[in-house]
């Protein structure tokens, strides 16, 4: 029922939010934005909004019928609508396939960013702990210099007394 014009607004609004949450949770994960990923999420929003629009079409051709129907026969009629309710159980159909998929799609992204989440965090943990490994060779080694100094002013202060 959309007009084409409203219709592309409606896709780029949807890319947009798809992408800007996209961004968010590569950026929460910190990342690198995998482009390829990005550019299928964007891809299926726009198929989505597609879906969206032939159900729209159904309805307006349904509507352009309603208004013509008065120039029609009876048996062209009766065609008519039943070619019109195939068409309507086609797209049920295939709505409702489409419905299953986007909802697998759904749920697999959802693993698949929970994982990711989860790899970054382990992959934190570890720099956090090499940096504690890091941080506590030098701390030893900066103590055996300090002991070594200390032994060498001590020896040197006694040496002076005697």
């Amino acid at each position: 029922m959309l007009k084409l014009r409203w219709q592309v607004i409606t896709v780029l609004f949807a890319g947009l939010f798809l992408l800007s949450g996209i961004g968010g949770i590569m950026s929460f994960t910190r990342g690198s934005v995998d482009v390829t990923a990005l550019k299928t999420d964007f891809l299926k929003a726009a198929e989505a909004q597609n879906r969206r629009t032939a159900g729209s079409f159904l309805q307006e051709v349904r509507a352009e019928v309603a208004r013509s129907h008065t120039n029609l026969t009876q048996q062209q009629k009766a065609e008519l609508t039943a070619a019109l309710d195939r068409v309507d159980s086609r797209m049920t159909r295939h709505l409702k396939l489409v419905e299953g998929s986007a909802r697998d799609d759904a749920q697999k992204m959802a693993v698949d960013v929970y994982r990711i989440i989860s790899q970054q965090r382990a992959q934190d943990l570890n720099l956090i702990n090499l940096r504690f490994d890091g941080i506590e060779a030098s701390s030893t080694l900066e103590t055996r210099q300090t002991d070594a100094i200390l032994n060498t002013l001590l020896q040197v202060a006694e040496l002076k007394l005697q």
